[in-house]
């Protein structure tokens, strides 16, 4: 190891939070743990270790070697500091630290489109990081010192104000998505007409009472409707019924909800479907000798 390797904070990359790593491959020069790599890529760490395992040969060409297994060099408290485990460290036979050219290699290993996606996007936002020299703020001159603090403050009530009008896009951006899921949650459910299904009821069941008013006489009735209108609708009630659940279902309503959708449900969402069938409860009643006086 030609120089000390050390962790200097966090960066935010694709929203997750990784370890800048420095060192091992060079004074200053940022590096990857195998770790990392499998959480930005979204991989399995133990097949990312497989992976460079299965290419090793690859890491170490012409004497230059782009790719060190920090289990061999340093001690496990060292390796605590890195975000390990000491389950993660006893459990693990290597864990790697891979150079920018390293990684290159490993993403050619990889064999996808995303993949090169990802290394692009993390060869500007992480190795191409510069890290800002620190200076002794205090040998400025009294008059240095006082315009940069007035600079910091013009600066941070700036970048305040930018933060809350962006905050307050945002939150007008998810107003606006909460309103269009209220909007297709009212489309998803069906409005009932409460007197509508009052009026088929009332002639169902007096139809049933004609017949001997057994339980069984209300569903013989009722499954009578439904395969007439079905026949003169050309409709599949089954079919009707079971895309108003899948849409309820894609609006996140309660499944004990969804299965109360039911075939009166799916006629009532439609309007000539609706008529039809009230005029197959009318020819019902009359068929089973009901009072006409009802309609």
């Amino acid at each position: 190891m030609t120089n000390e390797i050390q962790v200097k904070g966090t960066v935010s990359f694709m929203g997750k939070e990784i370890p800048k790593v420095f060192g091992g491959f060079g004074e200053d020069k940022p590096v990857l743990l195998a770790k990392t790599i499998a959480k930005i890529h979204e991989r399995d760490l133990f097949k990312v270790n497989e992976l460079i395992n299965n290419n090793i040969e690859q890491f170490n060409i012409e004497g230059a070697t782009d790719l060190i297994d920090l289990i061999s060099i340093l001690s496990k408290d060292s390796l605590l500091e890195f975000g390990f485990t000491k389950q993660s460290i006893a459990n693990s036979k290597n864990i790697y630290l891979l150079s920018e050219r390293g990684y290159k290699i490993l993403i050619k290993a990889m064999e996808d489109d995303m993949s090169w996606e990802v290394y692009h996007k993390l060869l500007n936002e992480y190795f191409n990081f510069k890290e800002q020299q620190q200076f002794d703020l205090s040998k400025l001159s009294p008059e240095l010192i006082m315009f940069k603090t007035l600079w910091d403050g013009l600066a941070k009530t700036q970048l305040i104000a930018l933060e809350n009008q962006t905050e307050i896009k945002e939150a007008k951006q998810e107003i606006k998505q909460v309103q269009n899921v209220v909007d297709d949650i009212r489309e998803t459910i069906v409005q009932r007409d409460d007197d509508w299904r009052d009026s088929i009821n009332q002639l169902i069941k007096k139809a049933a009472k004609n017949l001997g008013g057994r339980n069984d006489d209300f569903v013989t009735v009722r499954r009578e409707s439904y395969e007439l209108l079905q026949e003169r609708a050309s409709c599949r009630l089954k079919q009707r019924v079971k895309n108003i659940q899948d849409r309820m279902r894609e609006q996140g309503i309660r499944e004990t909800d969804v299965k109360k959708a039911n075939n009166l449900d799916a006629i009532e969402a439609d309007k000539k479907l609706k008529e039809i069938y009230f005029s197959i409860v009318k020819e019902l009643s009359i068929k089973y000798g009901n009072d006409k006086r009802v309609v």
